[in-house]
């Protein structure tokens, strides 16, 4: 199959691109905005920074993500501007397989030396350079030069090795060892299908269903109506619990998005649980927001 390139990507894949790798860079809180003015998604984010004494800065960042096939012109993005602006936005970040017009480029760095909203650009070749830092993004989406399923899925699969060991401790030491043995489990089982899917497509490749087969330890609060890649979803909500340490996981489906709270959990998500998260997440065609230590919103991707 022959690769494919970014602007051969979808609209929809393109915006969902953006996400995975603005998420992927250390951006969280991110929550889409929808329609742009364009018709398109638009994304608001947080980037956290720390000092040297220790003390944190929380960035806004907005960010528009749209596949253009020539340079950009400066009224482009002037219009973007007002809405980063109206919503107290530190950044605005351009997300382009296109670059800046030379006029653009000065307009841009005259706004940026008078205003405290930044405008920042993640040109077409920039954008090839992130991809080829994050393979597991580029063949998500079938655009690696050289999809390989191992190098890909190497970390996701190191999360599950971790937790096979992590049960293998328990059961030595004879604790309950069924939280990252059910975990496990469900990791090996998504990276065997996404292992399927880039051998077949040179691509993840995901088949949203119904959620059937929902685990005892999982409490409906209210029937769970939207779909989910069944792979994706066995591994997600089987690694929240067992990071969390939670007897069980509560869900209830509202505004767009199930929210799933980890029951009487006696540990929080913490950056390395989030990180996992995430990665699993990228794999399992789902948005997630962490709300608090013990809970999150996820929902399934929009169609491609």
């Amino acid at each position: 199959m022959t690769l494919r390139t970014l602007i051969e990507l979808s609209p929809a894949e393109f915006e969902n691109l953006a996400y995975d790798l603005m998420q992927v860079s250390g951006f969280s809180s991110m929550v889409w905005r929808t329609p742009g003015a364009d018709g398109g998604r638009d994304i608001e984010a947080s980037y956290t920074l720390t000092d040297a004494s220790g003390a944190e800065t929380n960035q806004r960042w907005y960010a528009e993500c749209k596949r253009y096939s020539s340079s950009i012109d400066w009224p482009t993005v002037f219009q973007k501007l007002a809405y980063a602006n109206n919503h107290k936005a530190d950044y605005l970040l351009m997300i382009s397989t296109s670059n800046p017009s030379p006029v653009c480029e000065t307009e841009i760095s005259r706004w940026n030396s008078d205003n405290h909203l930044q405008i920042r650009f993640w040109r077409g070749y920039q954008l090839a350079s992130r991809l080829r830092t994050h393979v597991n993004v580029a063949t998500r989406y079938g655009l690696s030069e050289s999809p390989s399923a191992a190098v890909s899925l190497q970390s996701i699969s190191l999360h599950g090795l971790k937790f096979s060991q992590a049960a293998e401790a328990s059961y030595i030491a004879q604790h309950p060892a069924e939280t990252a043995l059910h975990a496990a489990s469900a990791i090996a089982n998504l990276v065997f299908q996404r292992t399927q899917d880039i051998e077949r497509y040179q691509r993840a490749a995901f088949i949203l269903t119904p959620w059937h087969s929902i685990p005892d330890w999982v409490v409906p609060r209210s029937k769970i109506l939207m779909p989910f890649d069944a792979a994706g979803i066995e591994a997600y909500i089987g690694t929240l619990r067992h990071v969390t340490a939670a007897a069980a996981l509560s869900l209830s489906e509202y505004d767009g998005w199930v929210h799933v709270d980890a029951q009487n959990s006696r540990l929080p998500i913490s950056g390395s649980a989030a990180s996992t998260l995430t990665e699993i997440a990228l794999w399992s065609e789902i948005e997630q927001v962490i709300t608090s230590p013990s809970s999150v919103m996820i929902r399934s991707r929009d169609p491609q």
